[in-house]
């Protein structure tokens, strides 16, 4: 049951130490499940978010798709033959669903390398670009890198075929559960909603949405008029959740195994 599995990795992230198990776990319906904490019975309710088709700029997914990954291909034909920065992790900052034209390529991706080489010397993890680097100037906000001990493909903050959340997305998978958590059973201390981001490219919300979390003030009001208690926006496949109220981040972006079952 893929719902148990995120349930627990969700847990193990934001309460390390704690195992869930059928002594105090129970599964059912209307909520998924109830986590028994501390002499607490906590509903918890799983749902999956899905992206629409379109970006916000009304252009289809799959273009952007075909854009970044033209990109991330000439970068890492690159990286990959550089002795220095064969085994990194990148993260590349855009400052929105834009990338260099393919006659860019050439310039932007030597401006990048010569950025990741100042990176590993100085042992920065983050940088901003400054006025030395112009074409990355012009697309970025800043790029993240540290070692690897293996060869990974460079990512950005839109990755995996979608081109980031926006709160319409998020009032529309909030929206049911709240709907229908009015009916749920009462016999519970408190009422907790996960979204889980997954590892489908439809599921995509982007990184580090905190820049855009504390502005939806929709999301922020429809969840304080609904019976949940907490809300939590788990990417599961980047080891991240953010805690609402607040909107606090827990973990720090990375890679993590697909759930085997998941489908």
């Amino acid at each position: 049951m893929a719902e148990y599995g995120y349930l627990k990795s969700f847990v193990a992230l934001l309460m390390p130490g704690l195992e869930l198990n059928e002594n105090n776990t129970e599964c059912g319906e209307s909520p998924d499940f109830v986590v028994n904490l501390e002499n607490r019975r906590i509903g918890v309710e799983i749902t999956d978010h899905y992206s629409d088709d379109i970006d916000v700029n009304g252009r289809p997914r799959q273009a952007t798709e075909a854009d970044w990954e033209s990109l991330r291909e000439a970068i890492m034909d690159r990286v990959w033959r550089d002795s220095v920065l064969e085994k990194t992790e990148g993260i590349l900052e855009f400052k929105g669903l834009e990338v260099p034209r393919k006659k860019e390529f050439g310039q932007f991706i030597e401006e990048l390398i010569q950025l990741a080489r100042a990176m590993l010397r100085s042992h920065h993890d983050v940088s901003g670009i400054n006025e030395e680097y112009p074409l990355l100037k012009r697309y970025l906000v800043r790029m993240h890198l540290k070692s690897a001990e293996c060869f990974i493909s460079w990512t950005w903050n839109y990755d995996s075929g979608w081109v980031g959340l926006t709160e319409e997305e998020l009032i529309k998978t909030i929206g049911r559960k709240t709907t229908l958590a009015d009916n749920y059973r009462a016999d519970m201390d408190e009422l907790w909603l996960v979204v889980v981001e997954g590892y489908k490219i439809s599921q995509g919300m982007g990184l580090f949405l905190e820049r855009y979390l504390e502005g939806f003030e929709r999301v922020d009001r429809l969840l304080s008029e609904s019976r949940f208690e907490r809300a939590f926006i788990y990417q599961y496949m980047h080891g991240v959740v953010y805690c609402w109220p607040g909107w606090t981040k827990v973990g720090q972006e990375k890679l993590t195994e697909t759930i085997k079952g998941s489908s």
